[in-house]
C-alpha cells in the first residue's frame, strides 16, 4: 500500500521546487507534473556499497513497508555523478521517491532529510502527529549527528580542514 507524501503548500495543485546548490551547481527537485500529495510507493537510494549513512534509510524503508532500489554505487560512478551536478550538495545518500505509476515525485539528498520524508510519507510509523514528538525525534537524530561527527573528524581529519596524519603512531596518539 503507497503512503503519502502531503504539503500544505501545495494543496489541490501542484508545486515546483528548485533549490540550486550554490556549491556545486546540483538541484533538488520536486516534479511540477505531480501532485505534491502524491501516494509514494518507492524510494530508489543511491548509496556506496557498505551500510554507513545508507543503512538507516534501508532500514526505515524496511520497517516503514515501502519498496526500495538500493542502488550501490562505486567510487568511479560517484565522481561522474558529482561532475554532471546530478547530486545535491555533490554528496551521498541521495533518493528518489516515486509514486506507482513510476512518476518521480522528489528527489532529494541528506540522510535525515530522506528519513523524515520516509517518515511522513508512510501515515506516521516512523514520525509522529504531534510537534513535541517531531522534536524529540528530530533531537535524536541531530544528537547522532554530533557524536558521529567526532569519530569522522578522527578518521579523515583533511575533510575538517586539519592536518593529516604522518603515519599510523600519530594516527593513534590523536585519536
Amino acid at each position: 500500500q503507497p503512503c503519502t507524501f502531503g504539503s500544505s503548500a501545495g494543496r489541490g495543485g501542484t508545486v515546483k521546487v528548485r533549490l540550486r546548490d550554490a556549491g556545486n551547481g546540483s538541484e533538488s527537485t520536486m516534479n511540477p507534473n505531480v501532485s505534491p500529495n502524491a501516494a509514494i510507493s518507492k524510494v530508489k537510494l543511491f548509496y556506496f556499497n557498505i551500510k554507513g549513512k545508507g543503512e538507516p534509510v534501508r532500514l526505515a524503508c524496511h520497517l516503514a513497508g515501502l519498496e526500495i532500489e538500493d542502488v550501490r554505487v562505486d567510487r568511479e560512478w560517484f565522481q561522474l555523478m558529482k561532475a554532471e551536478n546530478v547530486l545535491p550538495f555533490g554528496q551521498l545518500p541521495y533518493a528518489q521517491f516515486f509514486r506507482q505509476d513510476g512518476a518521480v515525485v522528489c528527489e532529494i539528498a541528506q540522510m535525515r532529510a530522506i528519513l523524515r520524508t520516509i517518515a511522513r510519507v508512510c501515515d506516521n510509523k516512523l514520525y509522529s502527529d504531534s510537534i513535541a514528538e517531531q522534536a524529540v525525534i528530530d533531537q535524536y537524530l541531530d544528537f547522532e549527528d554530533d557524536m558521529v561527527a567526532a569519530v569522522r573528524c578522527s578518521v579523515a581529519p583533511s575533510r575538517f580542514g586539519l592536518g593529516d596524519y604522518k603515519d599510523d603512531s600519530e594516527k593513534l596518539a590523536r585519536r
